[in-house]
């Protein structure tokens, strides 16, 4: 449960979302909803760094994607600590449909990080998407991003001021990596560059409340494999150690 909690792939998951995570990857015992909820209640990272919870000032009118990757939120979150390669910014983006999150530690928030990163972090690695939506920040209402968007026939929306939660995916991305890095850095802040790729991947590869499949799940149809499935030999685990090569050969 610790590792699964906290673990290399742990995001700090609470109740539900805790238990949903150990039973996706093969775990079951009789206690296990009482073990989850006694275990969380001991977390000092969860009491120290909990959320507090705000409701909305008007109604959201969510926007909806209709296949993988066709859109995409953009922010930057930051100034983060600066370390020792003056890293100090995020950039995030959350695909809307799979909920899926891309991210890159930055030195600075410019135009031409951004191509950089729509270019290999999300049209080489993914596809051409179909949308970005943003704030109408500088890096990102600038020419060189335009000349970009206009090349693949992206179209760029940007939020208004009147209406920010326009970009609220991409804002709620935000929240959910910093969170993540908060509870795994507990403190040693200037190390969370080395922390990000980690958090990314226990967000992506954590179940989500609404859909109770991980966003890894959506995307690629099937769980990922995480250290304590290793451990503790869970059965997809077993069933991989225990197959024959010659079986093939026949």
């Amino acid at each position: 449960m610790e590792a699964v909690h906290k673990g290399e792939c742990g995001t700090h998951a609470r109740g539900r979302s805790l238990i949903m995570r150990i039973l996706c990857q093969g775990f079951f015992w009789s206690n296990i909803h009482k073990d989850a909820q006694a275990f969380v209640e001991k977390c000092s990272q969860c009491h120290y760094y909990a959320d507090m919870h705000r409701q909305p000032i008007s109604y959201l009118k969510p926007i909806n994607s209709s296949w993988p990757f066709a859109v995409w939120g953009l922010d930057f979150l930051g100034p983060m600590p600066t370390t020792m390669r003056n890293y100090k910014w995020i950039l995030v983006a959350v695909d809307y449909f799979t909920k899926w999150i891309e991210a890159k530690s930055l030195t600075q928030p410019t135009a031409q990080n951004v191509e950089s990163f729509l270019w290999a972090n999300i049209v080489c690695r993914y596809d051409i998407l179909m949308v970005i939506i943003t704030d109408n920040r500088t890096p990102f209402a600038n020419q060189r991003v335009h000349d970009f968007c206009g090349k693949y026939q992206i179209n760029l929306k940007y939020a208004s001021i009147r209406h920010p939660h326009t970009n609220g995916k991409a804002e709620a991305a935000n929240k959910n990596i910093l969170n993540i890095l908060k509870k795994r850095l507990d403190g040693a802040e200037t190390r969370w560059p080395e922390e990000l790729p980690g958090a990314l991947w226990a967000y992506n590869t954590a179940p989500y409340k609404v859909t109770q499949e991980s966003h890894f799940s959506l995307l690629f149809g099937m769980d990922t494999v995480i250290p304590v499935e290793l451990e503790h030999s869970s059965p997809r685990v077993e069933t991989t150690v225990n197959f024959n090569l010659e079986d093939l050969q026949t």
